[in-house]
């Protein structure tokens, strides 16, 4: 259940209560809200929202609030336990940054009657005061930790990619042809497998031993029907691997993935503002170098002195504004990078301990299957 801890009273809860899908892959995810702020209507909602409109939410928070690093939601998984779950982490994440608590955006979201469109960012990393004026070249970042930030991002998702490579030769070895391919859109990681194939020759075997009858003596006829039996179990385990592996393993790498591009936006947005108080700051220079010579004129009329002051006066608010922004993000990044780093580490660990969990459950169900058949006293 998603709570916001707050040194006040007041809070808001989410939770998933299951999820619904249609016949045509429509996913519909049931909430009840829970709240006692006081810029909602009720203090209980059960509301209905389909994946886009989670979506939606979360590009409205990365657009408005970047530097909050907003988790992303899951991908549209055939493991309804994995979705229920990871939807569930989603909310729980949000919910923790007050910022986003209190936004428009989340109570339009939670009090919509219809779809839920978000409304338009007021302050987004697609905007800034000076981008009109910003200089083409980049300024060097000079902030060792948002250059490391920048590094890390930049290895996990190459790691990311490189992990999946590398299971992909183990597979190519050890169940045949598996493709591994990396797309930088929402499914950014797409693993599929050849095991349906593996899992579906098994059951034509297990078929063909099922009819296959030798003469009415014969000692085999009793191995061939429990042979026939083990194959369609192993058809049953290959499926399920599949389904693991192109499944909730993949949609957990997916979301990683797309997490690691939200912190790249988010570090180059900071980037852009760093560059739009950088000029800012040139051009502020450079106005009051037009003043002084106004003022060292022999002639001075006062009229073009006005207009130079008033020039002056913009461009230094413009300056301060940017300052400000610029401090904001970067003070607001650094604690969101922080959580973020730390979060990564734990679910990543969970991860690739439950897939090698899953890789020794796997080796085991295969021992136990084929150990069953016993040719003794053949």
């Amino acid at each position: 259940m998603s709570t916001n801890p707050e040194e006040t009273d007041e809070y808001l809860k989410i939770q998933v209560q299951n999820i619904e899908r249609s016949n045509i892959g429509d996913i519909k995810f049931n909430l009840l809200i829970s709240t006692n702020l006081p810029t909602y209507r009720k203090q209980r909602y059960t509301i209905t929202r389909d994946y886009s409109e989670l979506d939606n939410l979360y590009q409205y928070f990365d657009k408005t609030f970047p530097e909050q690093l907003p988790p992303p939601p899951p991908p549209k998984s055939n493991d309804e336990r994995f979705l229920v779950n990871a939807t569930q982490t989603f909310f729980d994440r949000l919910l923790e940054k007050r910022i986003l608590v209190r936004s428009e955006g989340l109570r339009s979201f939670v009090e919509s009657e219809f779809a839920f469109l978000p409304p338009s960012p007021t302050n987004s990393k697609n905007k800034g005061f000076m981008k009109s004026l910003r200089s083409s070249s980049s300024v060097k970042e000079v902030d060792a930790f948002f250059d490391t930030a920048r590094t890390e991002t930049t290895g996990f998702e190459a790691g990311m990619i490189a992990f999946g490579r590398g299971n992909d030769k183990i597979a190519k070895l050890e169940r045949g042809n598996f493709a591994f391919g990396v797309y930088r859109n929402y499914n950014m990681l797409s693993l599929f497998g050849k095991r349906e194939e593996i899992g579906k020759a098994s059951g034509e075997v297990a078929a063909a031993l099922a009819v296959l009858t030798l003469d009415d003596k014969a000692s085999l006829n009793g191995p061939i029907k429990r042979l026939s039996k083990v194959f369609s179990g192993a058809e049953d385990l290959h499926n399920r691997q599949a389904a693991y592996l192109s499944g909730a393993f993949n949609d957990e790498c997916s979301m990683h993935i797309k997490g690691a591009l939200g912190v790249e936006g988010a570090l180059t947005y900071r980037s852009e503002l760093l560059a739009d108080y950088d000029q800012a700051c040139k051009t502020t220079a450079k106005k009051l170098q037009v003043m002084q010579k106004l003022k060292a004129s022999s002639s001075i009329q006062a009229h073009k002195v006005d207009a130079a002051m008033h020039d002056l006066e913009e461009t230094k608010q413009i300056e301060t504004e940017t300052h400000e922004t610029l401090k904001r993000v970067t003070e607001d990044l650094r604690g969101s990078y922080k959580e973020y780093r730390e979060t990564r580490e734990e679910d990543l660990r969970g991860y690739l301990e439950g897939f090698v969990r899953r890789q020794v459950e796997f080796g085991k169900a295969q021992v136990r299957v084929w150990s069953s058949l016993s040719l003794d006293g053949v």
